[in-house]
């Protein structure tokens, strides 16, 4: 309907277009989703430009399916660029420019550069913590996957230290019944029999070991500010 009454290349039917590439990928259609993906991507950077925040949006999506597929460095260097723009045209300390500095760090998790992963996650948490607070959804994500990675790292203590403020903090905001909260209790256990009874390949994390990508970032099909989700 919207491709009738605006035309194939508006920015709304984009937008709605962009949307429905994330609702293929919920019904895990992930080769259709990066189609479409790739085809909004190009129309919008025509019509609304390179560095517009709905094309940065698109791109950072597109960035994320990369990596499902198995492309890590496509993915990096894709979301470097995004970083650079959302930098340039948001600021640094922007809740989207962070979401991709996070999203970033675990790439380089991907890439096998845990330290590296480590302190620019550590990074994004400092800023996330000045600008949405302590209790916000996205900084208790970033939170939960530090305490993942310094798990892996054999440093069980610090892990288990963030992940015990992590469950807190989610239990009181989403409640204990939350998909999020109980991802987090989940590897709080694994953390903690770790270093009850320590295994040789994380064992006790296996299953508790989903991180928490900073998410798909939806677009607003209306005039309001977009705000990501």
């Amino acid at each position: 309907k919207r491709k009738r009454v605006l035309g194939e290349e508006h920015p709304e039917t984009l937008r709605s277009l962009h949307n429905l590439a994330l609702r293929l990928l919920e019904q895990g259609k992930t080769t259709e989703s990066i189609e479409l993906l790739q085809d909004v991507i190009e129309k919008q950077k025509r019509v609304r430009g390179e560095e517009h925040p709905d094309t940065l949006r698109s791109l950072h999506n597109l960035a994320l399916r990369l990596s499902e597929q198995g492309k890590t460095t496509e993915s990096v260097e894709l979301l470097q660029d995004v970083i650079e723009k959302r930098k340039r045209v948001l600021g640094e300390e922007h809740p989207e420019t962070l979401r991709s500095l996070h999203n970033l760090a675990l790439r380089l998790l991907e890439q096998g550069k845990t330290t590296e992963s480590i302190e620019l996650l550590q990074d994004v948490i400092e800023k996330q913590k000045r600008v949405r607070g302590e209790e916000h959804l996205d900084t208790l994500r970033s939170l939960h996957d530090l305490a993942y990675l310094l798990a892996i790292q054999k440093n069980f203590t610090a892990a288990a230290k963030v992940q015990v403020d992590v469950v807190e903090k989610k239990r009181k905001v989403l409640g204990e019944e939350h998909r999020d909260t109980k991802l987090s209790l989940e590897l709080l256990r694994g953390i903690q029999s770790e270093i009850a009874t320590p295994s040789s390949h994380h064992g006790n994390l296996d299953s508790a070991s989903e991180i928490t990508d900073s998410d798909n970032e939806d677009i607003r099909t209306d005039s309001r500010p977009a705000t990501s989700s």
